[in-house]
C-alpha cells in the first residue's frame, strides 16, 4: 500500500512540473496547414493526385488522337485536382479565420492527457486516446481518428515546443504513430 501512495505522490509532483498552459486562436495559415496535410496524406488525397497525374499523361499521349471534348474533360479534371481542391482548402481556411465567433482556445498539457478549453466548452483527452501525432510547419496535430485532430499552433508554444513534444513522446501509447518534422 505504501508503494501505491508514493507512486501517486510522485505522479502528482511530476504533474505539477509538467502542466503546460497555452492560449491561442487558430490563424488562417495554421488551419490551412492542417487542411492540406489532412487532405494530401490521406488515401483519398493520394488517389486524387494519382488521377490528376494520370489525366496529364493521357492528355499528352493522346493529344492528337483525342477529340476536343475529351481534351476539355481532361483539362477540367487536371484543373480541379491541381487548382480547384487547393483553392477550396484555402477558401475554407480563410472563412474559418474570418469567423469572428471562433473562440479562443486554451491548451493544458497534463501528465494524464490534454485538456482543451474552447470558449465555454472544456475537453479532456487521455494520451492513449490519440490515434497518431504529426507535426507540420505550423502545427502539432493530435489525431483522435483518421480525420479529426486537435490542432495545436506551434507559435503558441514558443520556446516550450520541445518540452511539449517530449511530453507527447513519453505518453502517447502508439510511439510508432508519432511523426516529428525533421
Amino acid at each position: 500500500m505504501g508503494n501505491r501512495t508514493e507512486l501517486i505522490e510522485q505522479i502528482q509532483e511530476e504533474s505539477k512540473k509538467t502542466d503546460l498552459v497555452f492560449d491561442g486562436k487558430l490563424t488562417e495559415r495554421e488551419y490551412r496547414s492542417f487542411l492540406f496535410y489532412n487532405t494530401y496524406t490521406s488515401a483519398a488525397g493520394l488517389l486524387t493526385l494519382a488521377a490528376g497525374l494520370a489525366a496529364i499523361v493521357m492528355l499528352v499521349i493522346y493529344w492528337d488522337k483525342a477529340p476536343a471534348l475529351n481534351r476539355a474533360l481532361f483539362f477540367l479534371v487536371i484543373g480541379f485536382v491541381f487548382l480547384g481542391i487547393p483553392l477550396l482548402l484555402c477558401l475554407r481556411a480563410k472563412m474559418r479565420a474570418l469567423d469572428r465567433k471562433a473562440p479562443d482556445i486554451q491548451y493544458t498539457f497534463l501528465i494524464e492527457g490534454l485538456k482543451s478549453n474552447v470558449g465555454d466548452d472544456a475537453y479532456f483527452i487521455k494520451w492513449r486516446k490519440f490515434y497518431k501525432v504529426c507535426e507540420t510547419s505550423c502545427d502539432l496535430l493530435l489525431y483522435l481518428d483518421k480525420t479529426r485532430a486537435v490542432i495545436v499552433p506551434k507559435r503558441t508554444l514558443g520556446d516550450k515546443t520541445d518540452t511539449v513534444k517530449g511530453l507527447i513522446e513519453r505518453h502517447v501509447a502508439h510511439r510508432k504513430r508519432v511523426k516529428w518534422k525533421s
